[in-house]
């Protein structure tokens, strides 16, 4: 898997997002999952947004928005042996007079050994080439043209393809897939804003390569919401769908599958009747016995003794810092008359003297100590 340029999104020390336009070259190797950065050997300007496309030994790029945000409509090539950038010679055409960016492309070759500027051997077929659709100009318009590129002719040409049946409204942002069993032009989704506030779209449009018709499709099953900014590919009879984005954030992470063998969809819909599934097993919800109010407030008179009684204690035990302090104490004073009448026999009772007013000799204070309380 090929990846070129696009936008680069960092998190430097300041923590602010920084975002930076790139004309790096990645090859990611779907075997052993390493990825390789590419040297380049050639000036081109960096772009995000643009369309590429792999024609034997070169990578097409057309498209796309620079540095400066300037809407592109220039076609280049990147050779993957020599590694070695080139502009692609193209002749005088008026598609695309504003630039184009969010548009979509599909390949479409009936043989392997097709390269830039050359044609099949076995005889060439005018309808193939790399299809064109939609996109958004520098004005702010959805375009909704189709447009075929002639790689195999020098300098390479542009075309309007004339379509028959009802094409597509104008959009950005959407999927575009070949469908090799049935030499098809599959196209889901995408944006337009002039439609509706939100603008996303769900349908699904098929273009028949050998009679340049458009064919009108029914979608059944489970309805899904429309998304644009999604990926598609079309493996056998079976469009796979992933991805995107639409007025609720980003889709989550659904495979949305599409049959579109008319044999396979029918035997679908007698058997099953699409009739909607769970996506996952429900599990068994159990709650537990409610508590009665009797026994709930007896919890909460428990808690809050609990909590008020460490006050308490808190309050009446008295922390002395100094032992100055501690001689001159009630406690204390109490506690030397207590001992006074155990040694006089009383006689201090007797008297009907206070404790408070007893005179407490031989006790000596050298030095104010603070102890820890």
């Amino acid at each position: 898997m090929i990846i070129f340029g696009g936008e680069v999104h960092q998190i430097p020390s300041n923590k602010r997002i920084f975002s930076e336009i790139t004309c790096d070259i990645k090859i990611i190797n779907l075997i052993s999952n390493e990825l390789k950065v590419l040297k380049q050997t050639g000036i081109i300007p960096p772009r995000k947004s643009h369309i590429a496309e792999v024609i034997g030994r070169s990578m097409i790029v057309h498209g796309g928005i620079d540095l400066k945000g300037q809407y592109l409509r220039d076609v280049i090539a990147f050779d993957l042996i020599t590694q070695r950038w080139s502009q692609v010679v193209t002749e005088q055409n008026s598609c695309f007079p504003d630039g184009v960016a969010f548009h979509k492309s599909a390949a479409v070759y009936f043989s392997n050994q097709i390269e830039l500027y050359k044609s099949d051997s076995d005889g060439k077929l005018s309808n193939q080439g790399i299809y064109i659709f939609g996109g958004f100009d520098k004005n702010g318009h959805y375009l909704d043209g189709l447009i075929r590129i002639d790689t195999t002719t020098k300098p390479v040409g542009f075309e309007q393809v004339q379509t028959k049946g009802m094409s597509p409204i104008g959009r950005c942002q959407h999927s575009m897939s070949y469908v090799d069993k049935y030499q098809l032009l599959a196209i889901y989704g995408g944006k337009n804003d002039d439609l509706n506030i939100n603008g996303f779209l769900n349908d699904l449009h098929l273009l028949d390569i050998k009679n340049q018709t458009w064919i009108s499709v029914d979608i059944r099953g489970n309805q899904v919401a429309g998304r644009c900014n999604h990926t598609s590919s079309c493996i056998d009879s079976k469009l796979y769908i992933f991805g995107g984005c639409n007025q609720s954030g980003f889709i989550k992470s659904d495979l949305l599958v599409i049959e579109l063998d008319p044999i396979l969809v029918q035997t679908l819909s007698s058997e099953d009747d699409f009739v909607e599934r769970p996506v996952k097993q429900q599990l068994k919800v159990t709650f537990k016995p409610e508590i009665k109010k009797d026994h709930l407030q007896e919890i909460k008179e428990q808690i809050n003794q609990i909590c008020v009684q460490p006050q308490n204690q808190q309050i009446s035990l008295k922390k002395y810092r100094r032992i100055s302090d501690v001689l001159g104490s009630s406690n204390f004073k109490e506690l030397k008359f207590q001992s006074q009448q155990l040694r006089n026999g009383g006689k201090q009772q007797e008297a009907g003297g206070n404790p408070s007013d007893i005179q407490i000799k031989n006790l000596k204070r050298t030095m104010t100590t603070i102890v820890n309380s």
